[in-house]
């Protein structure tokens, strides 16, 4: 079961609830090999430490198996992989890559799924709260349409903008 929900990360938003087409948007993580990312998270075999070196940081996610792109990074993201998203920022991973279509950033997708720690970890590594996806949805509108109030907390106190449209 847990293999079949990694094999795609399922962003839904729906047309009535955000006034806008339904879309749905898959990372695939087929590519970047799920079976290792399932095993990385089910085993906590990602770890790393404050002195990892960057170099040391591609080696770990080239043993396990898991591809250094900016799909893989969001996937860790968004599925609460924070130990996997730290790998990626420590081997250079730009923090607010945004997805091709869906403009999604790690941060919105962490947001969206009420993953604290990992928005905790993205906005102390720089990330931009206020960055709009394709239809202008920022990871505190994101959050606050999911309720997850303590994590739009957090993004206020960072500095989002209540007051973006």
């Amino acid at each position: 079961m847990y293999q079949e929900k990694l094999s795609y990360v399922y962003i839904m938003a729906s047309g009535k609830k955000r006034n806008m087409s339904n879309w749905k948007y898959f990372i695939n993580v087929k590519r970047m090999g799920a079976a290792a990312l399932a095993l990385s998270l089910c085993s906590g075999a990602v770890s790393c430490g404050s002195g990892t070196k960057p170099e040391d940081a591609r080696k770990k996610l080239a043993s396990l198996k898991i591809e250094y792109s900016p799909e893989s990074f969001l996937a860790c993201a968004a599925t609460g992989d924070g130990s996997c998203a730290e790998l990626f920022l420590l081997c250079g991973m730009e923090v607010d890559i945004q997805h091709d279509e869906s403009g999604m950033t790690a941060l919105m997708l962490a947001a969206l799924q009420g993953h604290t720690d990992i928005v905790r970890l993205l906005l102390e590594k720089g990330a931009k709260p206020d960055i709009q996806n394709t239809y202008g949805w920022t990871a505190l509108m994101l959050t606050a349409d999911e309720g997850h109030t303590g994590i739009a907390r957090i993004l206020l106190e960072k500095g989002a903008d209540p007051n973006l449209k």
